[in-house]
């Protein structure tokens, strides 16, 4: 797994890519990294999710947790490259109560 923050601020915010597998190896660190990254001064966030070739429910609590600390820092996230399978996780594990739900923008990948 990894993250990679483009040094580019696009009109939808400063681009972040994700690839690899987010699971329960991973999700730890996809998590620190985002943190990280959204640590940040930008306000707008766009994570490019394309990549990512598998994620199970450790990595979605990660993407969400992730998404919940740049909210709680007056950042909004927007998701792309969401494959119909993470949209089928996302709404077949709805967050919970303090996690709120991905925004997800552009168009998802049949993976």
């Amino acid at each position: 797994m990894q993250v990679r923050c483009m040094d580019t601020d696009t009109v939808a915010g400063v681009l972040v890519v994700v690839t690899g597998e987010a699971d329960i190896a991973t999700a730890p660190q996809l998590r620190e990294e985002l943190r990280a990254v959204f640590s940040s001064e930008a306000r707008a966030w766009t994570v490019d999710l394309e990549g990512l070739s598998f994620c199970g429910l450790m990595g979605l609590d990660a993407l969400r947790d992730a998404e919940r600390t740049a909210g709680q820092a007056g950042s909004v996230v927007c998701w792309r490259g969401v494959s119909q399978r993470l949209r089928w996780l996302a709404e077949t594990f709805p967050a919970r109560a303090a996690i709120p739900a991905m925004r997800v923008g552009g168009s998802a990948s049949a993976t």
